[in-house]
C-alpha cells in the first residue's frame, strides 16, 4: 500500500475474559497480529483502513492453541481487487 496515504486502524479483539488462559487464569500474551489493509475511497478523501486481530497464546499450555477475535466483519473478508 502507498505509505503516503493516511491510515485508520480498526482492532478486532477478544474480551478480557477470553484473553485469560482457562487452565491457569493468567492473561495470555499477544504473540502475533493478523493485519489486512484495505483502501477506502470517500469522495474527496482516500485512506487505508488497517484491520488488526491480535493473537494470544498461553505460555503455560501452548497446546491449547491461539485465541483471536473471529472474523465477523464482512469488510475483513477477502475482497478481490
Amino acid at each position: 500500500m502507498a505509505e503516503h496515504l493516511p491510515r485508520e486502524e480498526v482492532v478486532h479483539d477478544v474480551s478480557e475474559e477470553q484473553r485469560r488462559c482457562p487452565c491457569c487464569n493468567l492473561p495470555r500474551p499477544e504473540v502475533h497480529r493478523h493485519v489486512r489493509e484495505v483502501i477506502e475511497i470517500t469522495p474527496a478523501q482516500v485512506k487505508v483502513v488497517r484491520h488488526v486481530r491480535p493473537v494470544y497464546l498461553c505460555v503455560c499450555s501452548p497446546e491449547r492453541g491461539p485465541v483471536s477475535a473471529p472474523v465477523t466483519c464482512p469488510r475483513f473478508q477477502y475482497q478481490p481487487l
